[in-house]
């Protein structure tokens, strides 16, 4: 993806495109907002489960709010992290990470050899807290499958407080009109939409079949759900 300096970006998955009143229900999203040196990503959100194991509750951080609110110095001392939630955003191209939410937040799992988890599963991931560049997320992780879940419901936001990157690792919905449609690799398709003065970026992983997204989606105004996810280029995450 390449990101105009000074613009800001974001990421989405599992989205519904709402088009010429009907719903067409697609899996793993992306974008990007009018500033694009900052690049935020986005992907589904599912509940928090409740119980876990001792391996949980042995661990220093437990939740993904924990994690979150540590400091740079914290964050950068590897505290042990066990934590249960259910995977949100998985790419192909992203060598195992993921985003997982729990009751507290969403956080970005960090790169694992393990076959990708898929949206909807709940895992237990151990690992260790990294400062990151915008936000402290799970690094060396290792995770398990427990269960499945359904995602919950997006939290509809302003496009100026999506562009902030404050709601970082959540899922949330925000609407806007296909500018641009094309093709990318591995059978992707990249969106261009605008919402008043701003732009954003929008990667489509799957699609309906039979679908044509030139005809279906170009200067549709559509409704896109998903978790957010901010890229380092962004300063460091301030909770509000």
């Amino acid at each position: 993806m390449i990101l105009v300096p000074g613009t800001a970006a974001a990421r989405i998955a599992n989205i519904v495109l709402a088009m010429a009143g009907r719903s067409v229900n697609d899996s793993h999203m992306s974008g990007i907002s009018r500033h694009p040196t900052p690049w935020l990503a986005v992907a589904l959100a599912a509940v928090w489960l409740t119980g876990g194991t001792a391996r949980l509750i042995a661990a220093e951080l437990q939740s993904a709010g924990q994690i979150l609110t540590l400091s740079l110095e914290e964050a950068s001392k590897a505290h042990d992290v066990a934590i249960r939630g259910v995977v949100t955003y998985t790419d192909p191209t992203w060598s195992g990470q993921f985003f997982l939410q729990d009751a507290t937040g969403g956080v970005f799992v960090g790169v694992s050899d393990q076959p990708d988890p898929k949206p909807g599963d709940v895992v237990e991931v151990v690992g260790k807290s990294h400062p990151g560049a915008f936000a402290p997320f799970i690094s060396l992780p290792r995770w398990e499958k427990v269960s499945s879940a359904p995602l919950p419901v997006a939290k509809p936001i302003a496009m100026e407080r999506f562009a902030s990157g404050i709601d970082d690792g959540l899922r949330v919905e925000v609407a806007g009109r296909v500018r641009h449609v094309r093709a990318e690799a591995m059978g992707q398709w990249r969106l261009i939409l605008a919402n008043g003065g701003q732009r954003f970026e929008v990667v489509v992983s799957s699609i309906t079949p039979g679908l044509d997204p030139m005809v279906a989606w170009m200067a549709a105004s559509v409704r896109v759900r998903g978790v957010l996810a901010v890229d380092y280029q962004l300063q460091r995450r301030g909770l509000a």
